[in-house]
């Protein structure tokens, strides 16, 4: 058994809150860069309109 697989045994609690923690901030970026993407977006078919 190597030391890698005994800290997991040893931090599976801890890492499955670690895991819990990064899956909200995967959410939350995944939000954030839509949002921030339909902002481009919308600011583009402005701009191409304005072009016209």
């Amino acid at each position: 058994m190597t030391w890698w697989s005994s800290f997991i045994l040893n931090n599976h609690y801890k890492l499955l809150q670690y895991k819990a923690y990064f899956d909200i901030e995967k959410i939350i970026g995944l939000l954030t860069w839509l949002k921030i993407m339909s902002i481009v977006i919308n600011k583009g078919t402005k701009n191409l309109g304005w072009m016209e």
